[in-house]
């Protein structure tokens, strides 16, 4: 995260987490990283997909676990709320992070989509997310 968060007009943001502070705000954490590392994920869809991401060929799952927790630096409430520019926040009405409400909460000027019948992996890919992002970031002002 920028310290200096002023330097952006806009911000378009699909959901998901660099760390442990955002995962708490977004309603994940612990339980995911707890999943990754012992590749037990108690019949809950979200957290098996993440537990089968570290089985993949070629991934360690301790690593994976590392980046959950400590992805890229802490995020916290307080460092969302700095953020004065728009934001868009794009989800699937299926997304296991539902609902985004403590993060829009957390944003100063934030705009929440939701693409209906999506789910978290298929978000990125949707053309409803595509034209959404597009829109939002040809808006001035």
């Amino acid at each position: 995260m920028t310290t200096e968060p002023h330097l952006f007009e806009r911000v378009a943001a699909l959901t998901g987490w660099k760390d442990a502070d955002l995962a708490e705000i977004l309603g994940i954490g612990r339980s995911t990283v707890q999943a990754v590392r012992s590749g037990e994920d108690g019949d809950i869809p979200a957290l098996g997909y993440f537990s089968g991401l570290a089985q993949l060929p070629g991934n360690d799952r301790e690593a994976l676990a590392a980046c959950m927790t400590n992805g890229g630096g802490r995020v916290s409430s307080e460092e969302l709320a700095a953020i004065s520019c728009p934001v868009l926040v794009v989800l699937g009405e299926h997304d296991f992070v539902q609902p985004a409400d403590r993060l829009i909460d957390s944003l100063a000027n934030a705009r929440l989509v939701t693409l209906p019948r999506t789910d978290h992996a298929r978000t990125p890919k949707s053309f409803e997310f595509i034209d959404a992002a597009l829109d939002f970031l040809r808006v001035r002002g």
